[in-house]
């Protein structure tokens, strides 16, 4: 199994220190992953225990053009709470544990988490610092697909307020 952790282009360094510990990577070995990706954002971080870990296939990078090919060879993403990366993920049908960024300014990823939780669609840490318990207790079975949103509602509305109707279409 495969491990994919993200923090989008922000700077979440106490979300990649904690993955970085002896406590989550042995969780993450009993757990049966064979390999963790890392992408570290805007910081340039240098691993200090994931060396060790010689057994756990391993990649640590910043940023690069696109993540897509990591997001499809993973089993589980855990991420920073963003929109985009929730939504990423959840398209392509990945569980996910998502951990709040608590130094953001306005908090407004605990609201988009709380409710995606709520709906069973991930798994919600809300402070890196209980990560390792939510990770040692997450069940992926769980977590229900995301259902794929109705892009002809839109539409229609759209067609409505611009005053076009089939008949005048066809």
């Amino acid at each position: 199994m495969n491990l994919f952790v993200t923090v989008g282009t922000t700077s979440f360094v106490t979300l990649i220190e904690r993955i970085d510990t002896p406590e989550f990577l042995d969780q993450l070995i009993s757990k049966g992953f064979k390999s963790i990706t890392i992408q570290t954002g805007k910081i340039d971080y240098k691993p200090k225990h994931l060396p060790k870990y010689q057994n756990l296939e391993s990649e640590v990078y910043g940023l690069k053009p696109s993540i897509a090919q990591d997001f499809q060879k993973c089993d589980l993403v855990i991420s920073h709470a963003g929109a985009g990366t929730i939504f990423e993920a959840l398209y392509l049908k990945k569980s996910l544990i998502v951990v709040a960024n608590n130094t953001l300014m306005d908090n407004h990823q605990v609201e988009i988490a709380e409710e995606m939780k709520k709906k069973k669609y991930l798994d919600y840490c809300s402070d890196v610092s209980r990560l390792v318990e939510v990770f040692k207790n997450f069940e992926p079975e769980n977590i229900v697909p995301l259902p794929r949103p109705n892009t002809l509602n839109f539409k229609q509305l759209i067609d409505e307020h611009m005053g076009f109707s089939k008949k005048k279409q066809d």
